[in-house]
């Protein structure tokens, strides 16, 4: 029996396919195994959306071969799409486009470098039919992006958008952990007490440059609006700091007005040059120091208001999907998506109702409430 090991870089959407072509190879007598043990095939889902994930994505695969210089390394996704040539000397090489063939190329010990330049505007129908192992699945219902940002090297990575027909959806999602009690969950009005909503700047002079296709002002409305529908909901963001010709007077505005629109908790990233994109030829970009220090100091506030939010949930009942249990303790994240510990081991998968006893910077822990 041949074995496979399979590294995930990146968004959603790479565990979706990577989960695709996983099911495909336990369905052709396959074995797993942990990436880092001797393996037939190393198949590595790859991220360029910065330069670190770049670097991390290349890490990994020089690993694979390090791991077995005779196993079949596959390369998979954006990096490879974007750098085609970069990647020759592994065994299969694939884009944005073909990864259906990869579970056939495999098997068949095809090697072959099948990214192609014009990316199909035709959505790839990876249909998985189960998620092993995992409390949640994702349903990939549209691929690539439209939008164009200036800072973002996607669109080139990914396409246009296209889309999942969507008796196809509703098909798979039948087919995935959705259980009776999960529809009923759907059904509920107060279900879904968190919303990811990526600003990237909150000064109108950067979201231009950006290609953002809003202002600080219009964005500001509908948080509120969503406040005032859905009281207590968890709302996140993505930003940019150090974006070229974000001055310090820029960063300032967006800093206060982190203060003032207090999100739930905020996923920061230093702006990462990328060729191709318009952003790149933009003049005055920033040193790495400036943006470490602006970064740094978004951390700190998000931080702090992360626990704000979080202790105004002390002594509240809220529901709780486990995910994983380990010595006595139980873990999983809150419908308002904060990670908490629970004493007692409960059922991975299981929703249960959890009263929140404490908050620290790094951790939230509470008590099951029986029914």
């Amino acid at each position: 029996m041949k074995s496979f090991a399979i590294y995930i870089l990146g968004c959603k959407v790479n565990h979706y396919e990577a989960t695709y072509v996983k099911e495909k190879l336990l369905e052709n007598n396959y074995q797993e195994v942990n990436f880092n043990d001797k393996a037939d095939i190393y198949i590595i889902f790859t991220c360029c959306v910065t330069n670190v994930a770049e670097s991390k994505t290349r890490k990994y695969i020089h690993r694979a071969r390090k791991n077995n210089k005779d196993g079949f390394v596959v390369v998979v996704g954006c990096l490879p799409q974007i750098k085609p040539n970069d990647f020759n000397e592994y065994d299969l090489v694939i884009g944005s486009n073909n990864k259906e063939k990869i579970v056939e190329y495999i098997i068949n010990n095809k090697k072959a470098n099948l990214v192609n330049n014009d990316i199909n505007n035709k959505f790839e129908d990876l249909a998985i039919s189960s998620y092993p192992d995992r409390s949640r699945a994702f349903l990939k219902i549209q691929d690539g992006c439209n939008q164009y940002c200036t800072f973002c090297i996607i669109p080139y990575s990914r396409g246009k958008e296209r889309s999942k027909n969507h008796v196809s959806v509703i098909n798979e999602a039948k087919n995935l952990l959705i259980t009776d009690d999960l529809i009923e969950l759907f059904k509920h009005p107060k279900f879904g007490k968190n919303i990811h909503i990526p600003v990237q700047s909150m000064s109108d002079e950067i979201l231009k440059l950006m290609h953002r296709p809003y202002t600080y002002e219009y964005f500001k409305e509908r948080i509120e609006y969503i406040r005032s529908k859905i009281p207590n909901i968890s709302i996140s963001t993505d930003l940019i700091v150090g974006f070229p010709n974000e001055s310090d007077e820029l960063f300032d505005i967006t800093y206060e007005r982190l203060k003032g629109i207090k999100f739930s908790f905020v996923h920061v990233f230093p702006y990462s040059r990328k060729k191709d994109t318009v952003a790149d030829t933009y003049e005055n970009h920033l040193n790495k120091n400036i943006k470490k220090d602006r970064v740094n100091k978004v951390i700190e506030l998000s931080k702090k208001i992360s626990k704000e939010y979080n202790s105004s949930f002390i002594g509240e009942i809220v529901e709780v999907l486990v995910e994983k249990n380990d010595k006595n303790k139980s873990y999983g994240y809150s419908k308002q998506y904060f990670y908490v510990e629970i004493d007692g081991i409960y059922n991975i998968g299981d929703i249960i109702k959890v009263k929140i006893s404490n908050v620290n910077d790094d951790k939230i822990t509470g008590e099951y409430v029986s029914e």
